[in-house]
């Protein structure tokens, strides 16, 4: 950006921003400051433009305040999806909101993002994936990687948890976006040419009468059939009277643990590398009367044993999704006692039950579901069947004074309706009617209880 173009760009900031807070004094309450933005590692692209508002003088107009809660509120309340997971979306310029994708992974995994966004976009993304960890209380937002607005990346994810991906536009951008999210299995299977339907025998099964429980998963596959080291590591070969022939692998902070050999292909202490033959499935020790099977146990210092069966789960797209169909905008609810859903999918936990007639604003497609956003800030995901674009009453209604039409209710304020304009109620929640100028499409919230309530009649 040049000194010339950036020095526009702060002037239309700066007039914009006067101009609202201005105009909107007396009708909007005050909005407080926004919490502290999180501290991040990484490269700085989001803190660098937030760096560059602050030195302008902008961070205490309303409109960078709200983009800024904006950010903020992606962290603290995102909307869970299941991963494999696609979504196409809208930022509008008047929006100052911002979206954050919550998903859960196995330590190791490898994360693909993949972002696109159509030609026709103006305006720079913001993206970036956190770590969430709740006990850490001076930084539980732990960025962990900013990608690039237009391919994505891949990465390796070294804690288990909760992450958030967190897209935001730059101020007035306009962008239509589509973002894949995928994750490659954290370990490759141990038994050569097998997978994870192997497995017949799995982590805490009850052992000897329920003295002890399984602290593995047991892999049943031809005598012989070579077994293979998971991670570069130091390779250790033992025998003992319960696991028979055995070999201990250390590597990436864990002990990996392969029992029941036919053979071990090792010396007794060796450098391996993940993929290289350690040894051979067989029955040795205390499996002498069973089919021939792979033990195999996880170990982390201070934990004890892991199950390892999810380690070995990829949660990608057997085949290319069908293209979400996205057109933002209000829908009515058409079912009552209708699930909103923390993640797209019917067997996914609810949120909340909805009424018939709730209005919701739809912010993403993933397929047949829609990510959606109740009125009171409630996010989540439901079936684009039961929902209808809403409509309005071919009766106008006339303004008493000026007011504001609001992105959400008591969000950012987006256009000053003049009174006596005629305007369209496409429906209410709590203090708050949908407005619209044009009876086939809602543009905002308008409160109506404000002293420049609408009422009906020219």
């Amino acid at each position: 950006m040049t000194g010339k173009t950036a020095a526009v760009r702060i002037f239309t900031f700066c007039f914009v921003s006067a101009a609202l807070l201005a105009a909107c004094s007396a009708d909007v309450e005050p909005i407080p400051p926004p919490p502290p933005e999180p501290v991040v590692t990484g490269p700085p692209t989001h803190a660098e433009y937030i760096a560059n508002l602050r030195v302008a003088g902008l961070t205490d107009t309303l409109l960078v305040d709200g983009w800024l809660t904006g950010a903020h509120t992606a962290l603290r309340k995102p909307t869970g999806v299941a991963i494999p997971h696609e979504e196409a979306g809208i930022f509008v310029p008047h929006d100052v909101r911002s979206v954050g994708l919550a998903f859960n992974v196995i330590e190791g995994q490898t994360l693909r993002i993949a972002i696109d966004r159509s030609s026709d976009s103006r305006g720079r993304l913001f993206a970036q994936l956190f770590f969430n960890n709740p006990q850490d209380f001076e930084t539980p937002f732990r960025q962990v990687a900013t990608l690039t607005d237009t391919t994505g990346g891949e990465f390796t994810l070294t804690d288990s948890g909760r992450y958030i991906l967190r897209l935001q536009p730059e101020l007035h951008a306009s962008i239509d976006y589509r973002v894949r999210l995928e994750l490659e299995a954290a370990l490759p299977f141990p038994v050569s040419g097998h997978t994870r339907r192997s497995v017949l025998s799995f982590f805490g099964d009850v052992r000897d009468g329920g003295r002890r429980r399984h602290e593995g998963i047991d892999i049943f596959a031809k005598r012989d059939t070579p077994v293979v080291a998971v991670v570069d590591g130091t390779a250790v070969a033992r025998e003992s009277r319960r696991g028979g022939n055995v070999v201990w692998l250390r590597g990436g902070g864990r002990s990996y643990y392969f029992a029941h050999l036919n053979r071990i292909a090792i010396s007794r202490r060796q450098r391996v590398n993940a993929g290289d033959v350690i040894g051979y499935v067989g029955n040795t020790g205390n499996a002498r009367t069973t089919p021939p099977h792979l033990h195999f146990g996880i170990y982390r210092r201070g934990w004890g044993a892991i199950d390892p069966f999810p380690y070995f789960e990829a949660f990608t797209f057997s085949e290319e999704p069908p293209e979400s169909v996205f057109e933002p905008g209000f829908g009515v609810i058409t079912t009552t006692g209708l699930n909103l859903r923390e993640t797209p999918g019917t067997d996914q936990p609810p949120v909340t039950q909805l009424e018939a007639g709730t209005i919701v604003e739809k912010r993403a497609a993933a397929g047949d579901w829609l990510r959606v956003q109740l009125a009171n800030g409630t996010a989540g995901w439901i079936h684009r069947r039961y929902q209808r674009e809403a409509a309005a009453p071919v009766e106008p209604l006339r303004l008493v004074g000026d007011s504001w039409l609001h992105a959400s209710p008591g969000g950012q304020p987006v256009e000053r309706i003049r009174a006596g304009r005629p305007i369209y109620r496409f429906g209410s929640a709590s203090d708050w009617d949908l407005i619209g100028i044009d009876p086939q499409e809602p543009m905002g919230w308008m409160p109506n209880r404000s002293p420049e309530r609408a009422s009906a009649g020219p």
